[in-house]
């Protein structure tokens, strides 16, 4: 990651972190923020990322796809 206009910005690497995630085409990438250059990233493989799973539904006519996420949380008391 480096900065673009004060900015975090990614670069270079995508083809070994497809190649070692083994994402295939519609994978999902989530990034979430948790430092100003620091990010947690969550990957989606058909549709499943650990208990949580996204499903979409495409509009091609529209040029719309609506995605719908679900998330198992354990709580631990």
């Amino acid at each position: 990651m480096k900065t673009l206009e004060s900015r975090p910005a990614l670069d270079d690497g995508w083809a070994a972190v497809v190649k070692g995630l083994q994402l295939s085409k519609d994978s999902l990438l989530v990034f979430k923020s948790i430092q100003h250059d620091v990010s947690e990233l969550s990957f989606f493989i058909d549709g499943v990322c650990g208990q949580s799973y996204f499903t979409y539904q495409r509009y091609t006519q529209l040029g719309l796809t609506i995605c719908i996420f679900i998330s198992f949380f354990t709580l631990l008391i």
